[in-house]
């Protein structure tokens, strides 16, 4: 079972503060896990550096448009750092467990709605406002009935409590995270020398090929009604006009 212990372990002895192997001062061991963790932590708000996405419903009430997000709040969970934006990122679900498409829109064009206090059957557009600690999830139209919502953010990377704690992440994690903690740590520890080269350009590949492999396709998609076209263009597949 890999522990946090050994992140930190690797990470001090690439930065030549102890010899493979050796036994690290445990004041270093706590110092690597505090960076480790404060680490992990920007790297969240990176989304490409985050393997996952996570999956969060609550219930709507009745006649209300606004709930808080974050711990202690109306949705009681870590706050998102965002919501993935654009049709397809949210949904409502009523109680036969119909689906119903909800847009999660950027602000903007949320202000641009004249009056948010409409109720309707299905609320169709959504707005998160990252207020911190508590974020606040904004539905359109205000909802006449129960529904519940379901939507996506980015999974957030764990931290480690202790020392002791175990951890498991997908392939290319391990070398990222002990390369870039060494990076991060060597201005703590400036005795061992120079940082080697070989660190960096390891810190560097790792957290790149991580971020590679999150990377996921855009496809982008428009209204064929906005599209003018004067002439039909001729399509090589079918051998005819488009139209």
């Amino acid at each position: 079972m890999t522990v946090a212990q050994d992140l930190c372990q690797s990470s001090l002895e690439m930065i030549n503060v102890v010899g493979v192997g050796q036994t690290v001062n445990i004041a270093h061991l706590n110092r690597a896990l505090a960076v480790l963790n404060r680490m992990l932590d920007s790297w969240s708000t990176e989304p490409h550096a985050c393997f996952a996405m996570r999956t969060i419903s609550y219930p709507l009430v009745v006649n209300q448009g606004t709930y808080t997000i974050g711990a202690g709040g109306q949705v009681n969970v870590s706050r998102p750092q965002d919501l993935r934006v654009g049709p397809g990122a949210a949904y409502l679900t009523d109680t036969t467990n119909n689906r119903y498409p909800v847009e999660v829109v950027p602000q903007d064009k949320w202000q641009m709605i004249g009056n948010i206090q409409i109720n309707s059957q299905v609320p169709d557009t959504a707005w998160y406002d990252p207020q911190f600690p508590l974020g606040i999830i904004n539905i359109f139209p205000l909802p006449a009935l129960p529904y519940t919502i379901t939507f996506n953010t980015i999974l957030e990377l764990v931290s480690f409590a202790t020392l002791q704690t175990a951890y498991s992440m997908p392939q290319g994690y391990q070398e990222a995270i002990e390369a870039n903690l060494a990076v991060a740590l060597k201005p703590y520890f400036p005795a061992g020398g120079p940082l080697n080269p070989v660190v960096a350009k390891l810190a560097m590949e790792g957290k790149g090929n991580i971020k590679r492999a999150n990377l996921k396709e855009v496809v982008a998609v428009y209204d064929d009604e906005i599209v003018s076209r004067g002439t039909p263009t001729y399509n090589i597949y079918r051998d005819s006009s488009n139209k």
